[in-house]
């Protein structure tokens, strides 16, 4: 995204801090220099941040590297002080994480009182007290997500577009617009993302200041998004934080695993996995064969079925009547939190007349 605003605004490429390296000190490094290069005017800023944010009460903050918990770290109007190093003009901000909406207010407020109102942009991409939520599968904030398409869109651009504002150009129509009405459109899709990935939840984007970013869109300078396939991008998350080795290892030894098993589903919707064939078993090394059979409730409500195997009614009959014995453990009632079990004990060898002796404790 940030690619995108540099080329639509005809800015320098982005400069960029990510993840470790982006701390307190080294972004007052980074707006130090900016604003200490030889013959630099004053300048237009254009700041994309996103990550982490917190709140306790009232205050908000951003959470760098050096972030502590329950620690405020990097509030709007620190954020303000450093961004002011870089000596800018104007500002345009794109906030994207948990509460950026307090973040940008201070930061708004802040700014606004050295280089005037007009000339602060903020887009927040969730309000003070709303938590800001990622695609569970491209890994990306729904907020950078929906401005990202309404930035690389040939027809928002044309919606969001001012009067007058088509160009004719050799390479066919240029179209002019505000980074202010564009917001319009990612607010809706932000709002639509939310229901979709984040279980219904509300993530209502906002916007801050009065301020301008003028973009123009061609097709020589941008073409449709690219946005990965979501499968081979969970995958890539899943390579950075185990590496291939171990990703690789762990995917062979869970197949190897679950080969000696498969699925039954019982008619009283119960799910079972049992032992499968013995070719299948055969071809796990003896160390990996567990030799256990787990059976999964979907609904332990649903009363039993009289349509059970043949062989499960065999090996109940002869559990009551004393030829099998062994240990079951189940909760009692709600005192599974406490600890609390009981055990049911079928005792063989001599019985009482009624058939079977029960000892329970």
């Amino acid at each position: 995204m940030a690619n995108a605003i540099a080329v639509l605004s005809s800015s320098d490429p982005p400069t960029g801090l990510h993840d470790e390296d982006l701390t307190r000190k080294s972004l007052e490094t980074m707006f130090r220099d900016i604003g200490s290069r030889e013959g630099q005017q004053a300048c237009e800023l254009i700041l994309v941040l996103s990550g982490h944010g917190d709140q306790t009460g009232e205050e908000t903050w951003f959470c760098t590297y050096d972030a502590r918990p329950d620690g405020i770290d990097l509030a709007g109007s620190d954020l303000a002080d450093l961004v002011m190093l870089a000596r800018p003009a104007k500002v345009s901000a794109v906030l994207d994480f948990c509460h950026a909406g307090g973040v940008a207010q201070d930061f708004q407020a802040s700014l606004s009182k050295q280089i005037g109102h007009e000339n602060v942009l903020i887009l927040a991409g969730a309000s003070t007290r709303q938590l800001a939520y990622e695609h569970p599968a491209l890994g990306r904030g729904l907020f950078t997500i929906a401005l990202h398409e309404a930035l690389v869109d040939k027809r928002l651009f044309a919606l969001a577009g001012l009067r007058k504002s088509t160009i004719a150009t050799p390479f066919g129509v240029s179209l002019s617009s505000d980074l202010s009405r564009l917001f319009v459109f990612a607010r809706e899709r932000t709002e639509q993302l939310a229901y979709l990935f984040a279980g219904g939840r509300m993530q209502t984007p906002e916007l801050h200041g009065a301020g301008h970013l003028e973009l123009s869109w061609s097709d020589a300078t941008i073409g449709p998004p690219s946005a990965p396939e979501p499968r081979r991008a969970l995958a890539g998350r899943i390579r950075r934080v185990f590496g291939w080795g171990v990703t690789i290892a762990a995917t062979i030894g869970l197949l190897l695993y679950f080969l000696q098993y498969h699925i039954a589903v019982q008619p009283n919707g119960w799910i079972e996995l049992r032992p499968g064939p013995a070719w299948m078993s055969s071809l796990l090394p003896v160390a990996v064969g567990s030799g256990v059979q787990l059976a999964v409730a979907v609904d332990d409500l649903e009363p039993a079925s009289p349509r059970w195997d043949e062989e499960r009614i065999n090996a109940r009959t002869a559990l009551m009547r004393g030829g099998i014995g062994g240990l079951v453990n189940h909760p009692v009632g709600d005192q599974e939190k406490l600890g609390v079990s009981a055990d049911i004990r079928i005792i063989q060898g001599s019985c009482p007349p009624n058939g079977f002796r029960l000892v329970t404790h």
